[in-house]
């Protein structure tokens, strides 16, 4: 696939490949050549303001930036926005664990259970 945009992150599970530019969140299928990338507008990356990482499991899909981080469930796209001052921001980076989402921040590390602390499983 290719893509003429600037890229602020990207991640891959299984055959999919999430893009992030600053304006839109794109999928695409890693497998094929020319496929088109379908716009996730689920996402708005402007909430989570200045995008630094994307992350992406079986799942759920993460974006993080400069505002917040916003997570949407692969399976039902139920959507869990977290800005600041509810997350301490800037996010600089996450991770996807099978039962946590861990945050990067400017004071540390923030673990929240996907399910039971409100996130999308």
């Amino acid at each position: 696939p290719q893509l003429r945009l600037p890229i602020r992150a990207l991640a891959a599970s299984d055959s999919v490949l999430i893009v992030a530019t600053q304006d839109a969140v794109l999928q695409l299928d890693p497998r094929l050549d020319g496929a088109p990338a379908a716009r996730l507008m689920v996402f708005e990356p402007l909430i989570v303001g200045e995008v630094t990482r994307v992350a992406v499991d079986a799942g759920a899909i993460a974006l993080v930036g400069s505002e917040g981080a916003v997570l949407v469930s692969r399976q039902s796209g139920a959507r869990r926005v977290l800005r600041v001052p509810e997350i301490a921001g800037p996010v600089f980076d996450v991770l996807l664990h099978r039962d946590y989402v861990f945050f990067a921040t400017m004071h540390g590390l923030l673990r929240y259970r996907r399910t039971s602390d409100g996130l999308v499983p």
